[in-house]
């Protein structure tokens, strides 16, 4: 095989893998806690409990309030995906219709809005926003306590009213600046050792931008182009 075969096969091979590469995801953040949280974190306690490690300022959770993370020096991206596990612990009144609520949470990037609802695991009549979001106004949605919940009784709590519920999330949106700060805030209106809540495996991922990859069009017409060419070679050397 000649040298010039050789360096258009090398070049198709580079071009296809270089798409690939530039489409793919790069994790810029991932802890489930076990090592403790970081300087990243506004409050950066963890909590271990039934065998399980995760962001909270004890057993019971976090309070009323905001964590937030902050993270600088992203490489350039268009799109961010955020993804993690939230721990709704103890006696959440989710849209409140008996009191003890409205329980709402909010996930914000940058100060824009991500993701907004409540939770109850409380019953007794309660519902919960959730799996909706939250309107300016209005309860968003009346669903029985722990809908859409990945599972129940993780930390330990149970199943019950007073119990422990996990929920699954990943969020994927626009965002191309070199810093992000991803604000986790519960309104919840009692202390954490009535109402808690809890956070792990956080995940936050980039999408290269990919203004500079050419379009499958475009570049499935340049691998044509090499292969015509390497046709072309291989006719002359046979």
């Amino acid at each position: 095989m000649s040298h010039f075969i050789k360096t258009v096969i090398l070049g198709i091979v580079l071009l296809l893998t270089g798409v690939t590469r530039n489409a793919s995801a790069t994790v810029i953040y991932s802890s489930d806690f076990s090592s403790g949280a970081g300087m990243e974190w506004s409050v950066n306690s963890t909590a271990f409990k039934n065998g399980e490690y995760f962001l909270a300022d004890s057993v019971y959770g976090f309070g009323n309030g905001t964590n937030t993370l902050s993270l600088t020096l992203l490489p350039s991206h268009n799109l961010v995906t955020v993804s993690f596990d939230l721990y709704i612990i103890q006696s959440w009144d989710g849209n409140g219709q008996w009191g003890g609520g409205a329980d709402n949470w909010q996930l914000t990037s940058d100060g824009g809005n991500i993701f907004y609802t409540n939770f109850a695991n409380y019953g007794n009549g309660n519902t919960q926003a959730y799996t909706n979001q939250l309107p300016t106004y209005g309860s968003g949605g009346t669903f029985q306590p722990r809908t859409g919940a990945y599972g129940s009784g993780h930390l330990g709590y149970g199943m019950g009213d007073w119990g422990d519920t996990t929920y699954r999330f990943s969020f994927t949106y626009a965002h191309s600046a070199p810093t992000i700060n991803l604000a986790f805030t519960s309104f919840q209106n009692q202390g954490a050792s009535d109402e808690g809540w809890g956070l792990d495996n956080v995940s936050v991922s980039i999408s290269p931008d990919t203004s500079s990859v050419p379009e499958p069009s475009s570049w499935l017409l340049l691998a044509s182009g090499c292969f015509g060419l390497l046709a072309k070679a291989w006719r002359k050397t046979t």
